[in-house]
């Protein structure tokens, strides 16, 4: 969807801005569309989620007594994730008490849990899940999208009426929202391009072709440390909550 709204902006420039509410240079504001945004304001959510987690280097002040009684302060880098974060109104995947990955929605977030609301079921399967539980998972990384959407963002197949909007339909808005994520998320892309700029140094180092990397910190192992274990799984889709 984002895709759409930047190649309309490309082709027709006053267009796009009067369906933003920008206006013309000489008109008034227009009304602006009902469109539905939220799939990437989630999709937004998800990232800040794993943005949340990323290793953090903390100092570790160590103190050691040298030959002549004389202290020293010596700092020890260590790496450490922080909790994850997650939003009340995000879609997730959890895994239920029956081990089936379902659409969920947080309902709400307090002293390190997510009160988890399954799509579909009745508020009575609501629970409270620690933040850190291996049975939560961003969403659409286990489940299945719907074949027949209308849109190639991920979206759930039912929705919570009762759940609150993690925004609106502004997509001024969004944009800013956009590209603050984009500037959280430029550090650590600099990081991953200069692992892969000193992988390929080292090939060329070494003569090899880059098809034969064998680096012992390869940029292949920081993306799998700050996303986490991979090897989604689905759902059945068939099968029934017992």
């Amino acid at each position: 969807m984002l895709r759409e709204i930047l190649d309309e902006v490309a082709e027709s420039p006053q267009g796009a801005a009067e369906g933003m509410r920008f206006g013309g240079l000489s008109g008034p504001r227009v009304q602006e569309s009902a469109i539905d945004l939220e799939p990437i304001t989630q999709g937004i959510l998800t990232m800040r989620t794993v943005l949340s987690t990323v290793t953090q280097e903390q100092e570790d002040e160590r103190v050691e007594e040298d030959a002549q009684v004389e202290q020293q302060t010596v700092g020890q880098a260590t790496t450490r994730r922080g909790p994850r974060q997650f939003f009340v109104g995000q879609w997730l995947d959890v895994k239920d008490t029956v081990n089936q990955w379902l659409e969920s929605t947080v309902m709400a977030v307090a002293d390190g849990k997510v009160l988890i609301h399954y799509h579909g079921w009745p508020t009575r399967w609501d629970e409270w899940i620690d933040v850190d539980s291996d049975r939560i998972a961003a969403f659409r990384t286990r489940t299945l999208h719907a074949q027949n959407t209308q849109r190639m963002s991920p979206t759930p197949t039912a929705r919570v009426p009762s759940a609150p909007r993690v925004g609106d339909n502004n997509v001024r808005r969004m944009v800013v929202n956009v590209r603050d994520l984009m500037r959280e998320m430029m550090p650590h892309i600099d990081h991953l391009a200069g692992l892969c700029e000193e992988d390929l140094r080292r090939e060329q180092e070494r003569g090899q072709a880059p098809t034969e990397v064998e680096s012992d910190s390869s940029p292949v192992d920081y993306v799998a440390v700050q996303t986490g274990p991979s090897g989604p799984t689905s759902m059945d889709p068939g099968q029934a909550r017992e």
